[in-house]
């Protein structure tokens, strides 16, 4: 609470500097150092009390429901454990502002919203070359240029499947299930967000499961190309779960992003390297149920990140800061890492000043795992496969610095070798 209320002054102090600047004749020739930009309430102001205020946000825009680029802001704790609608979230691409109310100063505690039912449900394949969005699922199911999340706890987020196929690429994340690719407006923002008591599970839709291309994030399911988005003290816990393997394939978890085919930026608001107790926190275990079920690509962070045909040459950017991973099982089949699982994409990585330290709990958790479950995969304590390069190749693309990892890496049992050796590293 010391780390909320200290940085909620130093946004009170630089919203007051910027202020100062700004009205002085040095204004022009001055920026202040450390101060964040202050972005005006958008559109029209929505004031959320009730459970089913809350829920006609979820139905999304219509008559006394406000638009996508309008300001919502949460009063006060809502308990939304057996209210209705439950559905994917709010439909159409938000641009605009969900937060919680903090008071004048931004001192008051941040309002608690329990109990979020998020369903997901498959449809018809699309025709060749059509990239469905439909089906992304969060409490926003797209966000746009400019979309604000901040100062607002999320308690028990929960996905249920109901009838339908998965299989064409699609987001699923607590909170925004797809970043939309370009748009003028600036970076999606995620700030000063807490989600806890996750369960995000795929893979129910019995007795013929179908899931596939599934990009499972516990804040975010997928950034799209050219899309921008910044994390900045977040703290998640929970797990991503995938069952009945035999019909998935390449679906990807990350413990706040599943995908990453744009910009994404992973910080904390302070200058320089964070203090442990301001680190971002991500405690997203990343299993599977039974001996099949897997996701192909897990990273205690990030699932993959990746270039697609379309993606302009160099234009995807990874940067992950001050964050801690305290996941006690990061599962994957065929690249896992503790930070990323995958890494293929024409742009920068960077990790600094961060470490993977799982939560272990002797006897039940002696250790922390990260483990591949496929012969002939790659599992890293920070990434388990870089084929990242920039347009130069001449210059680093991969660049991690102040990085460490207190988890057990355990590659897949290989039958060649014996039984008692594994591939570890």
């Amino acid at each position: 609470m010391n780390g909320v209320i200290k940085k909620k002054y130093v946004r009170l102090l630089g919203l007051l500097t910027a202020i100062l600047i700004a009205i002085s004749p040095l204004a022009a020739h001055i920026e202040p150092v450390g101060a964040q930009e202050v972005a005006p309430l958008r559109g029209q102001v929505h004031e959320i009390r009730t459970p089913q205020q809350f829920a006609d946000f979820l139905r999304g825009p219509g008559a006394g429901r406000g638009a996508n680029y309008d300001t919502f802001i949460v009063m006060n704790d809502i308990d939304m454990r057996g209210v209705l609608p439950i559905n994917p979230g709010r439909p159409g691409t938000f641009t605009g502002t969900l937060m919680g109310y903090t008071g004048e100063c931004g001192t008051l505690p941040r309002p608690v919203v329990t109990g979020i039912l998020l369903t997901h449900q498959g449809g018809p394949v699309e025709p060749p070359g059509v990239v469905s969005r439909r089906l992304n699922t969060g409490i926003i199911q797209e966000a746009g240029a400019g979309a604000v999340v901040q100062d607002i706890i999320f308690d028990d987020v929960t996905l249920s499947e109901i009838d339908g196929v998965l299989t064409y690429p699609i987001g699923i994340g607590s909170l925004i299930g797809h970043v939309r690719a370009g748009g003028a407006g600036g970076h999606v923002n995620i700030s000063n967000v807490d989600v806890v008591n996750l369960n995000l599970s795929i893979g129910h839709t019995l007795p013929t499961p179908n899931h596939a291309n599934t990009r499972l994030g516990g804040l975010v399911g997928m950034v799209r190309e050219t899309g921008r988005l910044t994390i900045t003290d977040v703290h998640v816990e929970g797990n991503l779960t995938t069952v009945n393997g035999p019909l998935a394939r390449l679906n990807i978890a990350g413990g706040l992003v599943g995908e990453n085919q744009g910009t994404l930026v992973i910080n904390t608001s302070g200058e320089g390297p964070a203090a442990v107790e301001d680190r971002n926190v991500v405690q997203v275990n990343i299993r599977r149920t039974g001996t099949t079920a897997l996701f192909s690509h897990a990273g205690g962070v990030v699932g993959r990140v990746f270039t697609t045909p379309t993606t302009p040459t160099g234009s995807v950017s990874t940067l992950i800061e001050d964050t801690v991973v305290k996941a006690t099982d990061i599962v994957g089949g065929n690249r896992v890492g503790g930070f990323i699982g995958e890494t293929a994409a024409i742009g920068m990585v960077t990790i600094r000043d961060s470490a993977v330290i799982p939560a272990i709990d002797p006897p039940a958790i002696p250790v922390g795992t990260i483990m591949s479950t496929l012969r002939e995969s790659d599992v890293g304590g920070f990434i388990g496969r870089t084929m990242t390069m920039t347009g130069n190749p001449t210059i680093h693309h991969v660049i991690i610095e102040n990085v460490e990892n207190h988890a057990h890496v355990i590659g897949a049992p290989n039958p060649a070798l014996g039984q008692q050796q594994l591939l570890k590293g």
